[in-house]
């Protein structure tokens, strides 16, 4: 078993002035796009604190808290006398092996692989309370380490028989993820809440984290899905309002076709983006800033003797073509958000005479 173990693994000239013109843009319009999803991302950070998890049996192991890092010559020095030792226990000297990674393990006690060697060590020993110490402080420094489920199983043959406790390895992941959304590490949050979750599926805590975490990637849909299972494991839940509240802000978003038309006027493709149909927008911008670069194209006519003049020829065919794609583009992005929205519902109501009275008729349209 190693560390690595353990932490599971044309060829074109182009004008110059118009090519900078368009990368220039290009950022403008990448941050357009952007600002919503990091703005929103760094709002769901501020004062959003996730739940710490609290285990609802005794555990035999107790998630152990991570101390700071040794210095880099400590951690060396614990290295060194962690392969000391396990030369030792390949000689048989299984004191000196034993007095070896025990003094590795004051150096560095952040070392999951160090827990674990001396966890065998003192299972070699035939000393189980320091053993099942040594192999419990290895799952709560790798809870997600792929042979957690082997120091599982060490820890319960070792154990007392005693029915009524188990390996709480569901809320050291749990915890890790609190500890990873602290780093502002969101992949591994997201992983880790994910496991506790298929772990046990009824744990509300471990959704209204993963729904924390996933607003702070941008993930809105996933997110309020999260927030709508942790109401229904808890129904009662003291903080009921404000997740039923920010599940109405993460509903489904309300676009403008005037949005997408402003955004499409000022920026080639703009209103694509922000209609969410990113291929038609790159393909509109990169129309518009081909045609530039071909409008502001130049060459030399003339002789000495007639006069030599520099001048544009394709000038008015390129402003043309980048006008008319970008407003096309934009007018169609305004279209398409406004056919996405639902139709107004007409009601019609109409009186018809009668003998000797009206007759009121009213129509709603077709499967309304």
């Amino acid at each position: 078993m190693t560390l690595s173990g353990l932490a599971c693994r044309t060829r074109a000239r182009f004008n110059l002035k118009a090519w900078v013109s368009a990368a220039g843009s290009g950022a403008v319009l990448a941050s357009l796009i952007l600002h919503p999803v990091s703005s929103y991302a760094q709002s769901g950070l501020a004062g959003d604190p996730l739940k710490a998890g609290a285990p609802r049996v005794r555990p035999v192991c107790s998630v152990a808290r991570v101390g700071a890092a040794p210095a880099p010559e400590q951690r060396q020095r614990a290295r060194d006398l962690m392969e000391q030792g396990q030369q030792a226990a390949i000689l048989g000297d299984s004191p000196a092996a034993l007095r070896a990674l025990r003094d590795a393990s004051v150096l560095d006690p952040t070392d999951p692989d160090l827990a674990y060697q001396l966890g065998r060590a003192y299972e070699t020993a035939k000393d189980a309370r320091n053993a099942i110490a040594e192999y419990c402080r290895f799952l709560s420094l790798a809870p997600t380490s792929p042979d957690a489920g082997e120091v599982v199983e060490k820890v319960r043959t070792l154990a007392p028989p005693r029915p009524e406790q188990i390996i709480d390895l569901t809320l050291a992941i749990f915890r890790s993820g609190v500890a990873a959304y602290q780093r502002g590490q969101f992949a591994s949050a997201d992983s880790a809440f994910t496991r506790a979750i298929e772990a046990d599926s009824d744990w509300a805590d471990a959704y209204y984290n993963r729904a924390r975490v996933r607003i702070a990637r941008g993930d809105r849909e996933a997110a309020r899905a999260d927030f709508a299972r942790y109401l229904a494991l808890v129904p009662d839940a003291a903080d009921r309002r404000q997740v039923a509240r920010e599940m109405g802000d993460l509903g489904p978003e309300e676009l403008s076709p005037l949005l997408a038309l402003a955004y499409g006027v000022v920026m080639p493709g703009g209103g694509q983006f922000y209609a969410h149909r990113p291929i038609r927008g790159v393909l509109t911008f990169a129309v518009v800033a081909a045609a530039s670069v071909v409008a502001a194209k130049t060459r030399t006519v003339g002789s000495a003797s007639t006069g030599v003049r520099t001048e544009r020829p394709y000038l008015i065919a390129g402003i043309l073509t980048a006008t008319g794609v970008g407003v096309v583009s934009a007018v169609n992005a305004a279209l398409y958000v406004l056919s996405t929205q639902d139709a107004p519902v007409r009601v019609g109501l109409s009186f018809v005479p009668g003998s000797n009275t009206f007759v009121a008729r009213a129509s709603v349209p077709s499967g309304w």
